[in-house]
């Protein structure tokens, strides 16, 4: 059983994989940077699928170990707090540095933060589509 808290995957499907798919979200996305992250949201492809999300982090932020690291505590942020995009929207997280103190709790205060932000980038991005 993968409950958010379990430490479980969540799946292939809830993820953004392939290079077309980052470079879609990436150009119609709205962007809301954070200290240490850019968040990207963007429409999905099907409007009642579950949000999904992908993470990129160049080498400018460190070594593999340091990268895989910032991207674990990224993807157990998104595991943590459900509720951060809605169904039918999509997020990429940039690494932007990787800081010994980034920790899923400072991942997910930066974020609260940005709160405000990101339920307005998506509601702007549910005008734009309904308006289309």
């Amino acid at each position: 059983m993968n409950s958010p808290l379990s430490g479980g995957s969540a799946g292939a499907a809830r993820r953004v994989r392939k290079r077309p798919e980052f470079l879609q979200i990436q150009s119609t996305g709205q962007r809301i940077p954070t200290r240490d992250f850019i968040l990207i949201i963007a429409r999905a492809g099907e409007p009642h699928q579950l949000p999904r999300l992908g993470v990129t982090a160049s080498k400018r932020v460190g070594n593999a170990v340091r990268r895989n690291r910032l991207k674990r505590i990224v993807r157990a942020a998104f595991r943590l707090w459900p509720d951060l995009i809605p169904p039918g929207f999509d997020l990429v997280v940039i690494c932007r540095r990787d800081y010994p103190e980034i920790g899923t709790e400072s991942t997910l205060a930066q974020w609260r933060s940005v709160e405000k932000r990101v339920k307005k980038a998506v509601a702007q991005l549910e005008r734009i589509s309904v308006g289309s």
